[in-house]
């Protein structure tokens, strides 16, 4: 189902990065955001858990979904 994009900044290389990332989820969640992805390969799992604990939302690291598709592709090719 489509729906309206919403994004909100949460530096992952500030010193208080897992602050700056729960406040960026709460927001998104006070507005309405159904799911969360946070963007920037410098996200940690670390990061990715004080979102979804900050919104009570599925969060998606954008760095494990990168890797996770290129294993997808090391083991497609046939060799």
């Amino acid at each position: 189902m489509p729906g309206t994009v919403r994004a909100a900044p949460g530096n992952p290389y500030a010193d208080d990065a897992l602050a700056h990332v729960a406040e960026a989820a709460r927001e998104l969640a006070r507005g309405g955001s159904r799911w969360l992805v946070l963007d920037c390969i410098g996200y940690t799992e670390a990061m990715r858990r004080a979102a979804a604990a900050a919104s009570g939302l599925p969060v998606l690291l954008s760095r494990t979904l990168a890797v996770r598709l290129a294993t997808e592709v090391a083991c497609a090719v046939p060799g």
